[in-house]
C-alpha cells in the first residue's frame, strides 16, 4: 500500500504530493518518501524532487524533506477548491498540528503559512476567501489568518482613500461570518474560539472607527455597516447618530447617504431618527434638514422627524424651544404638522409658569392658537377631534415639562 501511495502521489504531483502530505502529515510523508527511496519504490525519487530535495538528502535529512512537504501543503490551503474539502481540511489541520509541536517544523510551518497569508492580503477581496477558509477551525492557524484580516481592516483608512471600499466591506463581512461560526461551536472548540471572537469584535470596532475618522470619505462604509445586524451594525448606528447629532455639512451628507439606500434604509432611518431625541447637540438642526429632504418615503420620514422633535420639545431642557420652533416651521398644509405646531405653541404658553398651569389650561383651546384661522377647515377636522378641545384634555398635557 505504501508503494502504491507513493507511485500515485508522484504521478499526480505536485497535487499528489500535497495530498500525500495532507493524508500522512508532512513528517509521515517525508518518512514514506525516505522508505520508498531506500526500497527503490516507483516514484519515490521523483517525489523527493518535488519536495525540493535530492534522493541523498531525502534519506539523510528528514527535516529538510518535511519542510518540502509543508511547502507543498501551502498550495492546498491557498486553493482549497482545487483539492476538495476533505484534503483541504486535512492540510489545515496538519498546519495546526505542526505549529503546536514547536521546534524547527513549527518554525517552517509558520513561515510558509505567513507567506500564504501575506499573498492573500495582497489579493484583496479574492484573498479574503482564502483567509476565511484558514480561519474557520479554531487554532494557531486561525489566529494567524484572523490577524491577517485585522491588518487589512486596520489599513482601512488607506483603502478608503484609494477607493477600496469593496475590500474593507468584504473584510468586515468575512469577520462577521467567522464570528458567527465560532459562536455556534460547542465544547472545547468553543473555548478555543473565545480569543478569536474577542479579536473579531475588536477588529470590527476598528473598522467603524476608521470610517468615522475619515469623515465624508468614510460615510458610505459607515452607512453600509449600519444596515448590518449584530455588533458591527449597532456600533455603526451609534457612530451615525453621533455624526447626525453634531449637525453641519457632514450630518447632511450622512442623512443623504441613509436616504440614498431607499427602501433598504428605512429601518435604519427610523431607528436613527428615534435615537436623535436623546442625542443633544445639533440634533434639531439635523432633524429640520431631514424633514425638508425626506427622500422616497417622504410621509414616513417626516412623521418620524416630527415625532422626534415633538418628543424633544416634550422633554424640556435646552433643545425644547428649538424643537418647538422647528415644528412650527413644518409644512403648513399638513394636518399632522399643524397638530405638532399647535401643541408646541400650547406648551410654550403654559410652561414655565407651572403654578398657574391649571388656570392657563382652562383658557387655552385650539381656537386660541394663532395658526387656527389660517388652517384649512379640512385640516382642522383631521388634525384634532373637536375645535373646542381644550389643552387640558390632551393626554400628554399633565406630563409636559
Amino acid at each position: 500500500m505504501k508503494a502504491v501511495n507513493l507511485a500515485a502521489a508522484a504521478a499526480t504531483a505536485p497535487a499528489g504530493m500535497a495530498q500525500l502530505a495532507a493524508y500522512y502529515g508532512p513528517e509521515g510523508a517525508a518518512e514514506l518518501t525516505q522508505w520508498g527511496i531506500e526500497k527503490g519504490a516507483k516514484g519515490a525519487v521523483q517525489l523527493a524532487k518535488f519536495a525540493g530535495v535530492s534522493a541523498a538528502e531525502a534519506t539523510g535529512d528528514s527535516l529538510k524533506t518535511t519542510a518540502g512537504f509543508i511547502r507543498g501543503l501551502a498550495d492546498v490551503i491557498r486553493n482549497p477548491s482545487k483539492y476538495g474539502e476533505a484534503i483541504a481540511t486535512q492540510a489545515r489541520d496538519t498546519f495546526n498540528a505542526a505549529l503546536e509541536k514547536g521546534g524547527e517544523i513549527a518554525a517552517e510551518a509558520k513561515k510558509v503559512l505567513g507567506n500564504v497569508i501575506d499573498e492573500a492580503k495582497k489579493l484583496g477581496t479574492k484573498g479574503l476567501e482564502t483567509l476565511k477558509f484558514i480561519a474557520e477551525n479554531p487554532g494557531e492557524v486561525a489566529k494567524m489568518a484572523v490577524d491577517g484580516i485585522k491588518s487589512m481592516i486596520e489599513s482601512g483608512g488607506e483603502l478608503l482613500k484609494k477607493g477600496g471600499e469593496a475590500v474593507l466591506k468584504k473584510a468586515v463581512e468575512t469577520l462577521e461570518g467567522l464570528q458567527q461560526g465560532w459562536e455556534n461551536l460547542k465544547g472545547a472548540a468553543k473555548e478555543k474560539a473565545a480569543e478569536l471572537i474577542a479579536g473579531a469584535k475588536g477588529a470590527l470596532k476598528s473598522a467603524v472607527n476608521k470610517a468615522v475618522e475619515l469623515g465624508e470619505k468614510g460615510l458610505e462604509t459607515l452607512t453600509w455597516a449600519a444596515t448590518h445586524p449584530g455588533d458591527v451594525g449597532q456600533m455603526a448606528k451609534k457612530a451615525l447618530t453621533d455624526v447626525l447629532a453634531k449637525g453641519g455639512e457632514l450630518a447632511k451628507k450622512a442623512w443623504d447617504g441613509i436616504k440614498g439606500l431607499g427602501a433598504k434604509g428605512l429601518a435604519l432611518a427610523e431607528s436613527t431618527l428615534q435615537t436623535l431625541q436623546d442625542a443633544g447637540g445639533k440634533a434639531v438642526d439635523t432633524l429640520k434638514y431631514i424633514a425638508e429632504n425626506p427622500g422616497e418615503a417622504a410621509a414616513k420620514v417626516r412623521d418620524w422627524a416630527g415625532q422626534t422633535l415633538s418628543n424633544i420639545a416634550r422633554k424640556g431642557g435646552e433643545l425644547a424651544k428649538e424643537a418647538s420652533t422647528a415644528i412650527m416651521g413644518f409644512g403648513k398644509s399638513s394636518p399632522r404638522s399643524r397638530t405638532w405646531e399647535a401643541r408646541a405653541w400650547m406648551r410654550s404658553r403654559i410652561w414655565p409658569t407651572r403654578a398657574a398651569s391649571s388656570r392657563r389650561r382652562r383658557s387655552v383651546t385650539w381656537e386660541t392658537w394663532p395658526g387656527w384661522a389660517s388652517t384649512p377647515p379640512r385640516a382642522r377636522s383631521t388634525a384634532w377631534p373637536n375645535s373646542g378641545e381644550r389643552w387640558a384634555s390632551w393626554p400628554a398635557a399633565p406630563s409636559t415639562r
